[in-house]
């Protein structure tokens, strides 16, 4: 599935001037499609994994908030992928080459030369966690902190 975003993310223009933030929004339907189909079984896979362990529908309280856990799961699988989106984009803007007169490593020669880092607003990603995971901003802002 992440294979799936992986090549709608290709299709998207990446130059050095693209911020993360534009690259998200420059997402094709498909692309978005796919990144929320990987959120969505993410998602299901983490709860699978915990409803053997605990009930989903459990409070946990802490100092900025209390959450279900499968509001707690749902925040994990939206921010791991934002982070494999901004992964896509990382690897776009990479400058690798293939020195040959260049040090060694186990890659073979290959060496990264230079890797931009995927930075979004926080007001950008609490909206984006409220409305994938369906709770309020007040909510997503809370689980953030």
């Amino acid at each position: 599935m992440e294979a799936n975003v992986a090549r709608e993310c290709s299709n998207v223009q990446a130059h050095s001037s693209l911020k993360f933030f534009d690259f998200l929004l420059n997402l094709g339907q498909e692309a978005q499609d796919r990144s929320r189909a990987y959120f969505n079984a993410f998602w299901a896979d983490l709860e699978y994994e915990v409803r053997g362990y605990v009930d989903l529908t459990n409070s946990v309280t802490t100092k900025f908030g209390t959450f279900t856990i499968s509001e707690l799961i749902g925040a994990w699988a939206c921010i791991n992928t934002i982070a494999m989106l901004g992964q896509r984009w990382s690897e776009r803007l990479a400058v690798v080459t293939n020195s040959v007169n260049g040090p060694r490593h186990a890659s073979g020669g290959r060496i990264v030369l230079d890797v931009s880092t995927p930075e979004l607003g926080l007001n950008w990603v609490i909206r984006m966690l409220a409305r994938e995971t369906h709770i309020s901003r007040k909510q997503a802002r809370a689980l953030i902190h």
